[in-house]
């Protein structure tokens, strides 16, 4: 198995506005990749995770929308919320 790392936040990471201050890139982890960013807002489309995502809002609210068309759901999330995108889901 290969480390896991910024691709397999499907383009997350490469949003403009998004700036990474900690990552684990080049630790060796192969089932975790764990990476601390500071976000501007923006709006994006995102294709299926091959992992799960677990997100931890440090500050909020942020409203995330899961899916798409008649089946999307949004949901707002607090500072200190957690978030998770399961793998094979859009978002």
């Amino acid at each position: 198995m290969t480390e896991l790392g910024p691709a397999d936040t499907v383009g997350i990471l490469r949003q403009p506005g998004i700036r990474a201050r900690h990552t684990s890139s080049g630790l060796g982890w192969e089932q975790l990749y764990l990476a601390a960013q500071q976000e501007q807002p923006y709006r994006a489309t995102f294709d299926p995770a091959p992992t799960h995502l677990l997100i931890l809002h440090l500050s909020g609210p942020v409203t995330v929308r899961r899916g798409r068309g008649g089946g999307a759901r949004s949901r707002r999330i607090a500072a200190g919320g957690l978030f998770l995108q399961p793998a094979g889901r859009d978002l």
